[in-house]
């Protein structure tokens, strides 16, 4: 501001004399309170405060070491402490000057790891994978499989996610205070390959041979149909259509396969003659049978 400033004097004859002079004074700045700050490790802290017509702001760190930044003449600093900071801003107005202080505190950052059994494949035994979260220092937990979107809803908001389909899941935390984040992803994988197997008959059921059925198929687990049993091979008696179910044995998927049986049991035409009477002139007659393509018994 500025300050008027009068001077008299008097000389020994009794005269008087006035005069006035205007002077510029510096007033010392205000104190301000910059409020202490907690971060994240690794992130900078922004401080900002209200401009003065006039005054000017020169920052620097004092502890624990010293260093000074620019640009120095700002009331806005951005800084990239290294663990617990004390600043000191000089406030200057003119000539003169004021100091105030503020500090920083580094927020332990949350820590996330996704851990998932030792069997992470879903196959068509294995159908739910349960994955769980093992954090520190975290409060809220948020799981997705879509990070293409800040819209979408998590799949849940525990430390746990039940997974049912192949993909990439995601998960972050956030910690206590000032909301440091932490992430892990993990990729899921499945095997839902259904085994291949040819069956096959060898013959037609007739009335004295039957029919052996074979299933072929690899690392499989065989199950005929009705009581035809286990094996790769099942012999059948009859005609009709039979199934065997394979069930691999390394991802318990299935396959069904079938085959046809025919059957001949028709009985062969046969026609016997008789050569004639036994009686007192014949002691003995001739039997003969007539068919095709039969063995005589």
């Amino acid at each position: 501001g500025v300050a008027t400033i009068q001077f008299s004097a008097k000389n020994l004859a009794g005269c008087e004399a006035t005069v006035t002079a205007s002077v510029s004074v510096d007033r010392i700045p205000d104190a301000i309170v910059i409020p202490d700050q907690n971060y994240c490790e690794g992130a900078t802290v922004t401080f900002s405060i209200d401009r003065l017509v006039n005054h000017y702001y020169d920052w620097s760190a004092v502890a624990p070491t010293i260093r000074t930044f620019t640009p120095k003449q700002s009331h806005y600093q951005e800084v990239a402490p290294s663990g617990d900071e004390v600043y000191k801003i000089e406030i200057i107005q003119g000539l003169c000057s004021n100091v105030v202080y503020t500090s920083v505190h580094q927020v332990a950052a949350p820590s996330v790891t996704i851990q998932a059994p030792s069997n992470a494949t879903l196959n068509c035994t294995n159908t739910v994978i349960s994955l769980t979260a093992l954090a520190s220092n975290a409060i809220n937990y948020a799981w997705t499989d879509d990070i293409s979107s800040t819209n979408v809803a998590p799949l849940s908001s525990v430390t746990t996610l039940d997974v049912l389909s192949k993909g990439t899941y995601y998960v972050g935390v956030l910690g206590d205070g000032v909301g440091c984040y932490a992430s892990d992803q993990i990729e899921i994988d499945d095997d839902l390959d259904k085994p291949i197997v040819n069956v096959s008959s060898l013959g037609t059921v007739t009335c004295k041979d039957e029919v052996t059925l074979t299933a072929i198929a690899t690392n499989v687990d065989y199950v005929w149909s009705g009581t035809l049993g286990t094996n790769s091979t099942a012999s059948v008696t009859s005609s009709g259509t039979y199934a065997v179910t394979v069930t691999d044995k390394s991802n318990g998927c299935e396959e069904i396969g079938t085959v046809s049986v025919a059957e001949n049991k028709t009985p062969p035409t046969v026609t016997a003659v008789v050569s004639g009477d036994i009686d007192c002139t014949n002691a003995a007659v001739t039997l003969s049978a007539n068919a095709t393509n039969v063995d005589y018994l």
